[in-house]
């Protein structure tokens, strides 16, 4: 009676219609012509020995290594220490040209982003699961998804800057790309 039928996240791959180029680009100003990081971070109470600050000041300081790229940021949830991410986040898009935070996409939306991304960069589920259903490599910090099944393009990195820099600079390889 029990069949095992995969994660739910895949279904919304699947069952619903993912939003156009076009319509994100205008809802969203996000230039598909343009390569994309998308990073999805959230504030990890797992990871009690780094606080929240040093978690997103690591990822921050790692993607200061990609000015050509478009990076996108998404808002973290209602969790305990997004209020320091969100703010971090809202610093960095603010010094940066390059970044743009949106506080939320929609499934539609987000989904079309993560597609077109070159590499997803953060602590969220949807870059374990969605991310690699399309391809895309992806970059997996700390230990909020541990013990969580990944595939081989999900490379997992503590929060370290360099390791964070030298994990998304390895996903954007050609090789890792194929």
């Amino acid at each position: 009676r029990i069949s095992v039928v995969g994660d739910c996240g895949l279904d919304q791959i699947h069952d619903s219609e993912i939003a156009s180029p076009e319509e994100v680009r205008e809802k969203f100003g996000i230039d598909f012509s343009r390569d994309i990081i998308l990073v999805t971070f959230h504030p990890s109470t797992l990871d009690c020995q780094t606080s929240v600050s040093e978690q997103i000041g690591a990822v921050l300081k790692s993607l200061s290594a990609f000015p050509r790229y478009q990076i996108i940021f998404t808002a973290p949830g209602v969790e305990q220490g997004a209020e320091t991410v969100l703010e971090a986040i809202r610093h960095y898009v603010a010094e940066h040209a390059n970044a743009t935070l949106v506080d939320h996409f929609g499934n539609r939306n987000y989904l079309a982003v993560m597609q077109r991304a070159k590499v997803v960069v953060g602590n969220s589920s949807s870059g374990l699961v969605e991310a690699s259903s399309f391809g895309v490599p992806a970059v997996n910090i700390g230990q909020r998804q541990k013990n969580r099944l990944a595939a081989d393009s999900v490379q997992h990195v503590s929060y370290s800057a360099i390791e964070i820099r030298t994990a998304v600079e390895r996903a954007l390889t050609a090789d890792f790309q194929q």
